[in-house]
């Protein structure tokens, strides 16, 4: 069978799949080969099989395809991140960058009014009154994007558990998320640890989600069927509090302070 080269859509680099005696190699050692053309990186596989799959992911064995797929990806980031900025913007807040350093000086307690970010990969608080977000290099869209929700979508300050319940704008952040062009699969899979449960569901509510639909959960423990009515159900609320209006041009996330 002759090896065959397409290009790759993730990496954009030529990939070629064949057997060990197509391309000129010993069989005994690989029956057949996964090869990047571009970067001369080349992995061996007992069958065709293997072969064929790794050719949709070089990322994942080519360590230059890796490299490039990371920085590919944290671009685009970078660009989610720049709507994110401009949005706040809009809304009368500041989104700022600081560094690791820079960061220490927001948590020292000299203000009593800033709260950081409790479950974050990385530096990340509010102050709530002057609508001011603070993150470092390392903190991911979506983070950004919850804690935009405890500034914008709450009108009784942050982080108090008895006034501010998170899931009210659970559904307004799944729309911020698709306003600034974010990956929404990306969001979904980053809310798997989300408790989505409701301490006092309206039963009108309740009542416009199948019987399947679950309110005390983990968000990642729902069903793709559970996760698509609970985040339509999310956002019913959230037009009913206010945070979503519906336009012309459809469901848009907005500031309610």
């Amino acid at each position: 069978m002759p090896a065959k080269t397409t290009k790759n859509r993730q990496t954009g680099t030529r990939i070629t799949v064949g057997d060990a005696e197509s391309l000129g190699h010993d069989p005994a050692e690989n029956a057949w080969y996964t090869i990047c053309e571009d970067h001369n990186t080349l992995v061996g596989h007992p069958t065709a099989t293997l072969a064929r799959s790794h050719a949709s992911d070089p990322a994942g064995w080519c360590e230059i395809c890796g490299d490039l797929w990371d920085a590919k990806q944290k671009a685009g980031d970078c660009k989610i991140i720049g709507r994110l900025v401009k949005l706040v913007n809009e809304w009368g807040g500041e989104l700022r960058l600081v560094s690791e350093k820079q960061y220490e000086s927001y948590c020292d307690g000299s203000n009593p009014e800033y709260a950081e970010a409790p479950f974050s990969s990385a530096s990340l608080g509010i102050d709530w009154e002057p609508k001011l977000i603070v993150y470092t290099a390392r903190v991911e869209w979506f983070e950004i994007i919850h804690e935009m929700g405890h500034v914008f979508a709450t009108t009784d300050g942050a982080f108090d558990d008895e006034i501010d319940e998170e899931f009210d704008f659970f559904g307004w952040e799944f729309l911020v998320a698709k306003r600034v062009k974010g990956n929404l699969a990306t969001w979904i899979k980053s809310q798997s640890d989300y408790c989505v449960t409701d301490p006092e569901p309206d039963p009108e509510e309740v009542k416009q989600v199948s019987a399947s639909y679950i309110h005390t959960a983990d968000f990642g423990c729902l069903t793709t069927k559970q996760q698509t009515e609970m985040i339509k159900e999310r956002i019913r609320h959230a037009v009913k509090r206010g945070t979503v209006r519906r336009t012309p041009q459809g469901l848009i996330p907005v500031s309610v302070r």
